[in-house]
């Protein structure tokens, strides 16, 4: 019987020979996909389309086939994720640890102190809602002027007009000292839904 792994090896060193550029990944991370080796490529290329034809059937179930612009490696455990939205209400599966790495959903807690350095006080980046517990446990509170946890809304339909700027300026003016980092919540076709969360600047001395 046909080991059909083997025959992926063989097609990938196959593309290299030839050199038709690929992207290979050890399995997919990407929520919605089924964790199996995954092969990226621009199959536009009249070569790679007809391998892309027949792989899709020889590989059914087996091997993922996906287009290079639209996914990356996790720096962690090389597997992909995706970094276009397939869907209205898609948020990633993963967070930027420095201005050159990511890192899945899987591997978070392993860089938390990273992605909080990344993402505190800036107002054009959020951490997205899977990061929340790790919010909790590195000591960030929801900034709320209540005690409900302040939801805020950006986007096309009326009364959705907050703006992180803003909301960043009135925190930095009333709460000198506090470090502050937005959270995305949900995304919708035409609006976000998103919170802050806040944690003393000295919290770590």
């Amino acid at each position: 019987m046909v080991n059909k792994m083997e025959v992926y090896s063989r097609l990938i060193n196959y593309c290299d020979e030839k050199g038709l550029y690929v992207s290979t990944y050890p399995g997919i991370v990407e929520k919605g996909y089924d964790d199996i080796p995954m092969i990226c490529a621009n199959w536009n290329k009249k070569k790679l389309s007809k391998i892309l034809n027949w792989g899709e059937k020889y590989f059914e179930g087996e091997v993922e086939f996906g287009w290079d612009d639209e996914w990356i490696a996790c720096g962690e455990c090389y597997k992909a994720v995706r970094t276009n939205p397939d869907s209205y209400g898609w948020i990633p599966s993963y967070m930027w640890a420095s201005d050159s790495e990511i890192v899945c959903h899987n591997h978070y807690e392993d860089y938390d102190e990273d992605i909080i350095d990344f993402y505190k006080n800036e107002t054009d980046k959020a951490v997205y809602r899977e990061f929340y517990p790790i919010l909790e446990k590195n000591g960030f509170v929801c900034y709320s002027p209540d005690e409900y946890c302040q939801k805020f809304e950006t986007g096309w339909h009326p009364g959705q007009t907050d703006d992180p700027k803003k909301v960043a300026k009135d925190i930095e003016e009333n709460l000198p000292g506090y470090d502050y980092i937005f959270k995305i919540d949900s995304v919708g076709q035409f609006d976000i839904s998103w919170s802050v969360f806040l944690r003393k600047g000295d919290y770590n001395d």
